[in-house]
């Protein structure tokens, strides 16, 4: 935090962040939010953060 790019990076993305709506959607079966999950990361191509390994 002590860098000045640092700092103006950081403030334009809370910015950008802040700028973002939010949105859910509530499944209350197990087994449909099980085929959702990895539909959803699919379909918004975020696999790169969602790889659904198990643990």
């Amino acid at each position: 935090m002590e860098s000045e790019e640092f700092k103006e990076q950081f403030a334009a993305a809370k910015e950008y962040l802040k700028s973002l709506a939010v949105g859910y959607v509530k499944i209350n079966n197990p087994l449909v939010l099980y085929v959702f999950e990895p539909y959803c990361a699919m379909e918004f191509e975020t696999a790169e953060w969602n790889t659904f390994e198990t643990h």
